[in-house]
Protein backbone atom coordinates (compact mmCIF):
# COMPACT_ATOMS: atom_id res chain seq x y z
CA UNK A 1 0.00 0.00 0.00
CA UNK A 2 1.17 3.58 -0.67
CA UNK A 3 1.37 5.90 2.18
CA UNK A 4 2.61 9.96 1.63
CA UNK A 5 1.34 11.69 5.03
CA UNK A 6 -0.41 9.52 8.17
CA UNK A 7 -0.73 12.13 10.86
CA UNK A 8 -1.95 9.89 13.97
CA UNK A 9 -3.52 11.77 16.45
CA UNK A 10 -0.75 13.69 17.52
CA UNK A 11 1.99 12.46 15.66
CA UNK A 12 2.86 13.15 11.83
CA UNK A 13 4.96 10.44 9.76
CA UNK A 14 6.39 10.74 6.35
CA UNK A 15 6.98 7.69 4.69
CA UNK A 16 10.29 8.03 2.76
CA UNK A 17 9.76 4.16 2.29
CA UNK A 18 7.81 1.47 3.00
CA UNK A 19 9.65 0.44 6.34
CA UNK A 20 11.23 4.29 7.13
CA UNK A 21 9.80 7.58 7.64
CA UNK A 22 10.24 10.93 9.90
CA UNK A 23 7.90 11.21 12.85
CA UNK A 24 6.97 14.62 14.07
CA UNK A 25 5.41 14.96 17.50
CA UNK A 26 2.16 17.46 17.21
CA UNK A 27 0.27 18.55 20.34
CA UNK A 28 -3.61 19.75 20.64
CA UNK A 29 -6.09 17.56 18.09
CA UNK A 30 -8.74 15.53 18.21
CA UNK A 31 -10.58 13.71 15.84
CA UNK A 32 -13.86 14.77 14.44
CA UNK A 33 -15.19 11.21 15.50
CA UNK A 34 -13.78 11.69 18.86
CA UNK A 35 -15.11 14.75 19.37
CA UNK A 36 -18.53 13.84 17.87
CA UNK A 37 -19.43 10.46 19.40
CA UNK A 38 -16.37 9.43 21.79
CA UNK A 39 -18.44 7.23 24.45
CA UNK A 40 -20.75 9.38 26.85
CA UNK A 41 -17.87 12.32 26.43
CA UNK A 42 -19.03 12.81 22.77
CA UNK A 43 -20.88 16.35 21.84
CA UNK A 44 -23.78 14.27 20.78
CA UNK A 45 -24.25 12.50 24.10
CA UNK A 46 -23.89 16.16 25.78
CA UNK A 47 -25.76 18.43 23.41
CA UNK A 48 -28.37 15.51 22.55
CA UNK A 49 -28.47 12.83 24.80
CA UNK A 50 -32.26 11.22 23.18
CA UNK A 51 -30.96 11.42 19.78
CA UNK A 52 -29.56 7.81 18.32
CA UNK A 53 -26.22 6.95 18.55
CA UNK A 54 -24.01 7.32 15.28
CA UNK A 55 -23.96 3.36 16.01
CA UNK A 56 -27.45 2.98 15.86
CA UNK A 57 -27.91 5.14 12.47
CA UNK A 58 -25.55 3.02 11.51
CA UNK A 59 -27.09 -0.25 12.05
CA UNK A 60 -30.07 1.20 11.11
CA UNK A 61 -29.15 2.19 7.62
CA UNK A 62 -27.10 -0.46 7.61
CA UNK A 63 -30.21 -2.80 7.06
CA UNK A 64 -31.96 -1.05 4.04
CA UNK A 65 -28.52 -1.68 2.23
CA UNK A 66 -29.98 -4.43 -0.31
CA UNK A 67 -33.44 -1.58 -0.74
CA UNK A 68 -34.43 -0.21 -3.43
CA UNK A 69 -33.24 3.59 -4.35
CA UNK A 70 -36.36 5.44 -2.95
CA UNK A 71 -36.26 2.97 0.50
CA UNK A 72 -32.44 3.64 0.94
CA UNK A 73 -32.73 7.31 0.65
CA UNK A 74 -35.80 7.13 3.24
CA UNK A 75 -34.22 5.40 5.67
CA UNK A 76 -31.17 7.71 5.51
CA UNK A 77 -33.14 10.96 5.76
CA UNK A 78 -35.02 9.42 8.72
CA UNK A 79 -31.53 8.27 10.13
CA UNK A 80 -30.26 11.96 9.91
CA UNK A 81 -33.29 13.42 11.57
CA UNK A 82 -32.66 11.16 14.80
CA UNK A 83 -28.70 12.32 15.10
CA UNK A 84 -28.77 15.92 15.18
CA UNK A 85 -25.75 18.21 13.94
CA UNK A 86 -23.47 18.86 16.70
CA UNK A 87 -20.47 20.26 15.50
CA UNK A 88 -21.05 24.08 15.79
CA UNK A 89 -20.64 23.43 19.57
CA UNK A 90 -16.42 22.89 18.68
CA UNK A 91 -16.80 26.34 18.28
CA UNK A 92 -18.26 27.74 21.64
CA UNK A 93 -16.76 25.22 23.81
CA UNK A 94 -13.12 26.20 22.56
CA UNK A 95 -13.05 29.96 21.69
CA UNK A 96 -15.58 32.26 23.82
CA UNK A 97 -14.58 35.34 23.32
CA UNK A 98 -16.44 36.87 19.42
CA UNK A 99 -13.45 38.04 17.90
CA UNK A 100 -11.16 34.67 18.50
CA UNK A 101 -14.35 32.51 17.27
CA UNK A 102 -14.84 34.46 14.11
CA UNK A 103 -11.07 33.70 13.49
CA UNK A 104 -11.23 30.40 14.11
CA UNK A 105 -14.05 29.57 11.85
CA UNK A 106 -12.40 31.13 9.26
CA UNK A 107 -9.80 29.42 9.50
CA UNK A 108 -11.31 26.57 9.69
CA UNK A 109 -13.42 27.21 6.95
CA UNK A 110 -10.35 28.20 4.85
CA UNK A 111 -8.49 25.03 5.62
CA UNK A 112 -11.95 22.80 4.45
CA UNK A 113 -11.94 24.34 1.19
CA UNK A 114 -8.00 23.69 0.51
CA UNK A 115 -7.73 20.80 1.90
CA UNK A 116 -10.89 19.40 0.16
CA UNK A 117 -8.95 20.86 -3.41
CA UNK A 118 -6.47 19.56 -2.87
CA UNK A 119 -7.87 15.90 -1.80
CA UNK A 120 -9.93 16.18 -4.95
CA UNK A 121 -7.10 16.51 -7.30
CA UNK A 122 -4.81 14.02 -5.76
CA UNK A 123 -7.82 11.64 -5.44
CA UNK A 124 -7.73 11.43 -1.91
CA UNK A 125 -10.20 8.56 -0.16
CA UNK A 126 -11.03 6.64 2.86
CA UNK A 127 -12.08 9.61 4.36
CA UNK A 128 -14.14 9.38 7.38
CA UNK A 129 -14.74 10.91 11.19
CA UNK A 130 -11.04 9.32 12.41
CA UNK A 131 -9.25 10.24 9.52
CA UNK A 132 -9.64 14.19 9.70
CA UNK A 133 -8.53 15.80 12.88
CA UNK A 134 -9.13 19.12 14.01
CA UNK A 135 -6.07 21.45 15.40
CA UNK A 136 -8.15 22.66 18.95
CA UNK A 137 -5.02 25.98 18.80
CA UNK A 138 -5.81 26.99 15.26
CA UNK A 139 -9.26 25.28 14.15
CA UNK A 140 -7.54 24.09 11.15
CA UNK A 141 -8.13 20.69 9.72
CA UNK A 142 -6.00 17.56 9.41
CA UNK A 143 -5.76 14.69 6.89
CA UNK A 144 -4.31 11.68 8.06
CA UNK A 145 -4.27 8.00 6.78
CA UNK A 146 -3.63 9.38 3.14
CA UNK A 147 -2.84 5.62 1.88
CA UNK A 148 -5.80 5.83 -0.10
CA UNK A 149 -4.89 8.44 -2.89
CA UNK A 150 -4.60 9.13 -7.11
CA UNK A 151 -8.14 7.32 -7.20
CA UNK A 152 -6.61 4.03 -5.52
CA UNK A 153 -10.01 4.19 -3.95
CA UNK A 154 -11.86 3.35 -7.29
CA UNK A 155 -10.17 0.07 -7.66
CA UNK A 156 -12.14 -0.58 -4.02
CA UNK A 157 -15.72 -0.14 -5.68
CA UNK A 158 -17.28 -3.27 -7.32
CA UNK A 159 -19.58 -1.34 -10.26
Amino acid sequence: MFHIFVRVYKSFVFFLRQKSGVLEWCEGTITFGDYLTKDRDGAHARYHPDDWTAMDCRRYIHKATNSGKDERKRVFIHACSKLKPVFRYFFYEYYNKPNIWHKKKQAYAKSVATSSIVGYIVGLGDRHVQNILIDTQSAEIIHIDLGVAFDQGKMLVEF
